[in-house]
């Protein structure tokens, strides 16, 4: 329930990923704005949570950077073939997608006012965030070409829509 709190990532990756599909540059730009905003957000309120609860952090489920890549591609392919053709459980795409960014910028927000644990697990921890976050983008962009989605006509229907 709580990763539906960081739903908008999804979103937000994907608008990346669909306007680097499309060379739509003001749709990469809007959410790639709207992602850096997300993820400050969620470190602004994992440092609320850390001074309002204190430590130490309870959650400890946290997956090596290359469980959570390969997580991340996986849900990067369902989320783009969910998205091109306007099928799927989007919702429990989302929540997926969450976890796999969300959960890391909050454990930011905590690290900065609990203090961060030993180098090597805070280098993997900052690391993965952006991994799943790249990772979600390119398989996405993946799932576009492999379902055949021709990058004019992207071009031509996020014209019309916008």
């Amino acid at each position: 329930m709580v990763a539906a709190l960081f739903l908008p990532f999804m979103q937000q990756v994907l608008g990346l990923a669909f306007g680097a599909w499309a060379a739509d540059w003001k749709l990469v730009a809007q959410s790639g704005a709207a992602l850096v905003v997300s993820v400050a957000i969620s470190i602004l309120a994992g440092m609320a949570l850390a001074v309002a609860l204190g430590g130490p952090l309870q959650f400890d489920g946290f997956k090596g950077p290359l469980f959570s890549a390969v997580m991340s591609l996986v849900i990067g392919a369902a989320a783009g073939c969910s998205t091109a053709d306007d099928t799927g459980r989007r919702y429990l795409i989302g929540v997926a997608a969450a976890a796999q960014s969300g959960v890391f910028a909050v454990w930011i927000g905590f690290a900065l006012v609990l203090g961060f644990p030993d180098r090597e697990t805070t280098v993997a921890r900052l690391f993965t965030l952006p991994l799943n976050i790249c990772a979600i983008g390119v398989a996405a962009c993946a799932s576009y070409a492999l379902m055949g989605l021709r990058r004019g006509s992207a071009r031509t229907a996020a014209r019309r829509r916008g």
